[in-house]
C-alpha cells in the first residue's frame, strides 16, 4: 500500500500509471457504488472577501461524481477512463500543486458535498480515493491560527468564534463597525 499527496497532478499521474485499476471513492468509511461517473469537472478561478475584508484568489478543480447502484453488477471506473476524462478536461489548463481539488459527490446520491481528497492510495489492486466533506471556516481565525497569534473576543472580527462553536456574524458578535462582515 502507498499513500500519495492528494492534489491533481498525483491523481492524474497515478491514474495514467496504473490503467487497468478499478477507482474506488470513498466517504465517511462508506464506498461509492459500482456503475458511478463523472457528470462533469469544473475549473473555476475563485476571488473571495472574507469577513475580515481579507481579499484572497485561488484556483480549484471540482469533479462531480454521480454514485452509481448498489445493487445492479456494474463494475467500477477503470482508472484509464477516469484519466482519459481529466485528461481531456485539462487539456491546455494551468495546473499545479497549489491547485485545490475538490469533489462533488454524496453517498446515495443524497444532497451533494463538496469534500477534499484526504488520501489516494493502491490497496488490493485498487485505486482508493478518500473523500473528507468541507466544513465552513472563518479566514481570519484561521489566518490568525497560522500565524500562532492568538485571537481574543476583544481583537477578533469573530469574537465567539475563537471556539468555533458560533458563525462569524452572529449578532452576539460582530457590530455594524466590525470589520467581520463588511
Amino acid at each position: 500500500m502507498s499513500t500519495l499527496q492528494p492534489n491533481i497532478d498525483t491523481l492524474v499521474s497515478t491514474l495514467n500509471s496504473n490503467p487497468k485499476l478499478p477507482v474506488i471513492f470513498t466517504q465517511n468509511d462508506h464506498a461509492i457504488s459500482p456503475g458511478y461517473h463523472v457528470t462533469e469537472v469544473k475549473m473555476a478561478t475563485v476571488n473571495s472577501l472574507d469577513c475580515g475584508r481579507g481579499t484572497d484568489q485561488w484556483r480549484e478543480i471540482v469533479i462531480q461524481l454521480l454514485d452509481g447502484n448498489a445493487d445492479t453488477s456494474g463494475t467500477y471506473m477503470q482508472s484509464a477512463k477516469m484519466a482519459h476524462i481529466l485528461n481531456q478536461a485539462l487539456n491546455g489548463e494551468q495546473t499545479d500543486n497549489n491547485t485545490e481539488l475538490y469533489f462533488e459527490f454524496a453517498i446515495g446520491n443524497a444532497a451533494l458535498q463538496k469534500s477534499t481528497v484526504s488520501r489516494i492510495e493502491i490497496v488490493n489492486n485498487t485505486i482508493s480515493i478518500s473523500l473528507n466533506a468541507t466544513i465552513a471556516q472563518c479566514k481570519p481565525y484561521q489566518r490568525a491560527l497560522a500565524s500562532g497569534k492568538a485571537l481574543t473576543s476583544g481583537n477578533s472580527c469573530c469574537g465567539s468564534v475563537v471556539k468555533q462553536s458560533q458563525a462569524c456574524c452572529d449578532t452576539g458578535s460582530a457590530s455594524i463597525d466590525s470589520p467581520c462582515c463588511t
